[in-house]
């Protein structure tokens, strides 16, 4: 007895087993016929676990007590709901239209070998029913509330065929001619060489039980695109992490997958190192991003202690709720590890508290564009109290103001905001600086730590004193170096090519405001640009007028509005502000 019942239960777990990994492999088999070594990344939508009606119910089952009296109204939200619905209802429709011919994956794959149309959709069916079949292919036709145009525009540049026991989708660049759209598909797959990518079905078996996945494979294409995306990526303004050499992710990454599914409750977010030590190397560098993160945080909120200490609890709590686990070469976030951190939600519906999480991710970077708007306000008026007050001492010297003065040798001594103090309503610190001794004088750096805010940018954590502000020194700009201490300074009159269409202010280093030397030059401008702490420089003209350039603004326009008498009236492309 005892060796019959080993043995049935030997054959339950074989046959479990058998069965599982058969569920495991069935996406995977269903995909291998449709990619190439080139297919770079796979969105699959599985449509028997997809319940749309099911997360709308639920969605609605929370907000319907919440807002009764709003949605026993005709209102903006009422009719948004009822377009919903018909919108939701049509789906179904067409979900159930696939279902019929033997349909149940959808695939969405960008192959990158073929940079003429990279992207097609594949939906494999097992019917053999012709009607059935044509139903699949009339998928994206006649959809409601498209317009007729846009619709007509789809019809021409989207190809459908049948083609090795599936439904093939393909957008065209252009519109194709009715005579030619018959042989599209077929001429599409011809260019294509199919072959097995094992590196999506490893992939997508870590998140097969869920019915969105979207997975991305490490190709040759993708190793030459790396290098340039992490450089863009590294001048985004704001970015709270540093990002490694390319070579560390090229070299460490396999493949990566994303599985949603919001009526099960599951979310997984899997990474396939090439080996264990790659897999090593990426855990370090989720180590230093969290330390990077709160850094930032701590940065940012410094001026608030206690909005700095909930935002660095808050990254500590996502950090470590959210924290991987690592086992060979596999990286995976999952919801029930996330539950297990964190224990206060663990009978909650997890994955909709991480649409809500991103539903607030995007109205923080509202609160801090909103931010960053107040601060670039306040630095553009900046500029513009600064201009102002160099035509004042136009007006008042008829001359502006030197880069900075020198004494009998020429040596510099101060900074041209120490001259422009007393049009600043600073005449009481302009007094007391001792002018005739060097801005590092023993007397003069005890002014050093000064903070003359009209001369800072609000956005940076500035050290006392430093100034943000400056002037480009040049021969040929409202700035050039003075050679002896008489040396006359530049008039509006010595503008010839117009007050409006001449830079007089541009942001600069960190300096010290005193410091005579920390202006940049005209050669140094010419080589290197403007510097913004923005996404687009600032500068100030002669007109007083401050003016946001454009971040990719043309050398040689550059050039002209740097240069006070070349003769030429630059078309400057900027925003007006």
């Amino acid at each position: 007895m005892k060796k019959t019942g080993l043995a049935v239960l030997f054959l339950f777990l074989w046959s479990a087993g058998t069965l599982l990994a058969q569920e495991t492999s069935r996406v995977a088999e269903a995909l291998n016929s449709w990619t190439t070594q080139d297919t770079m990344l796979v969105v699959h939508l599985d449509l028997e676990k997809l319940q749309l009606r099911g997360i709308y119910e639920d969605v609605m089952d929370v907000y319907k007590p919440l807002f009764k009296r709003t949605l026993s109204t005709e209102n903006a939200l009422t009719q948004g709901l009822r377009t919903a619905e018909m919108v939701l209802e049509e789906i179904e429709r067409r979900s159930d239209l696939v279902q019929k011919a033997g349909g149940r994956d959808v695939f969405v794959l960008v192959d990158m070998g073929d940079m003429s149309m990279p992207v097609y959709g594949v939906i494999p069916v097992s019917s053999s029913d012709s009607e059935a079949i044509a139903a699949v292919e009339s998928l994206l036709s006649d959809f409601p509330m498209v317009p007729e145009e846009v619709q007509k525009q789809m019809d021409a540049m989207l190809h459908v065929g049948q083609a090795r026991n599936a439904v093939v989708f393909v957008p065209s660049q252009f519109p194709v001619e009715k005579d030619l759209k018959a042989d599209y598909i077929q001429e599409f797959l011809s260019r294509k060489t199919f072959a097995i990518n094992e590196k999506f079905g490893k992939a997508l078996a870590h998140t097969e039980d869920c019915s969105l996945n979207v997975a991305f494979v490490i190709t040759n294409f993708a190793r030459g695109a790396f290098p340039m995306l992490l450089d863009q990526a590294r001048k985004m303004e704001d970015m709270p992490i540093k990002f490694p050499k390319a070579s560390v992710l090229m070299d460490g990454l396999d493949s990566v997958v994303l599985g949603i599914d919001i009526r099960q409750n599951l979310g997984k977010l899997a990474i396939l190192a090439k080996d264990e030590a790659s897999a090593k190397k990426l855990m370090k560098l989720y180590r230093i991003w969290n330390k990077q993160v709160l850094e930032k945080v701590e940065m940012v909120n410094s001026h608030d202690s206690l909005e700095q200490a909930m935002a660095m609890d808050m990254v500590d709590i996502y950090f470590q709720a959210w924290k991987p686990t690592r086992e060979g070469n596999l990286i995976l976030w999952d919801v029930d590890t996330f539950q297990e951190n964190f224990p206060i939600v663990e009978n909650a519906n997890v994955v909709p508290m991480a649409i809500a999480g991103v539903a607030v991710g995007l109205l923080l970077p509202a609160v801090h564009q909103a931010r960053e708007a107040a601060r670039r306000m306040q630095y553009m008026n900046n500029f513009k109290q600064v201009a102002l007050a160099m035509r004042n001492y136009e007006s008042h010297f008829e001359k502006f103001p030197s880069p900075y003065t020198v004494d009998e040798s020429g040596k510099p001594l101060h900074s041209w905001r120490v001259a422009l103090l007393p049009f600043l309503e600073q005449n009481a610190l302009y007094e007391q600086i001792r002018l005739d001794e060097p801005w590092d004088s023993e007397w003069n750096s005890q002014f050093h730590n000064l903070s003359l805010a009209v001369f800072q940018n609000p956005k940076l954590s500035l050290a006392p004193g430093q100034a943000t502000i400056g002037v480009v020194v040049g021969a040929d700009t409202v700035f050039p170096a003075p050679q002896t201490e008489k040396s006359k300074g530049i008039s509006v009159d010595d503008i010839s090519d117009g007050t409006s269409n001449t830079i007089l202010l541009v942001e600069c280093e960190p300096v010290c405001w005193m410091d005579p030397t920390g202006d940049p030059t005209y050669e140094d401008v010419m080589v290197s640009g403007l510097i913004s702490t923005f996404r687009n420089p600032f500068a100030a003209m002669g007109d007083v007028s401050v003016q946001t350039l454009d971040e990719f603004l043309d050398m040689e326009i550059l050039d002209k509005l740097l240069r006070r008498n070349d003769g030429e009236n630059a078309m400057i492309p900027l925003q007006n502000d």
